[in-house]
């Protein structure tokens, strides 16, 4: 069952933050344990819904008292989601590119030294 759950009058508008919202938890759980392939993907899927919901027109007196505290509570939440997300992901960005110029070192050792390091 999903925890952003909706009521059958809900706007659509409020529906896709729901969705939004599912996704931006769904990301930070991925992120959290490390699966970094479902992550990539999600984010397709993130960037897709975003965009459903940008090219809605947007009337403010549409939305019902009980619409707007919906759509609050779900940006509160996305926002919340986002933020522990992208400390992961720097954190993970940061781990790959130390990998990277350690690994860009030994190749220049082993360039350097003839790759010989391993010969006896």
């Amino acid at each position: 069952m999903s925890k952003f759950r909706t009521e059958p009058d809900t706007s659509p508008a409020v529906e896709l933050y729901a969705a939004i919202a599912e996704m931006s938890a769904r990301l930070l759980k991925n992120a959290q344990q490390g699966l970094w392939e479902q992550f990539a993907e999600g984010e397709v899927e993130l960037a897709r819904l975003v965009q459903v919901l940008n090219s809605m027109p947007e009337d403010p007196q549409a939305l019902s008292e009980a619409d707007v505290l919906l759509r609050t509570v779900y940006l509160r939440q996305i926002m919340d989601d986002n933020n522990k997300t992208h400390v992961l992901v720097l954190e993970r960005t940061q781990m790959l590119e130390r990998a990277l110029t350690l690994q860009s070192n030994n190749d220049k050792l082993e360039r350097g030294y003839g790759g010989g390091l391993n010969e006896g």
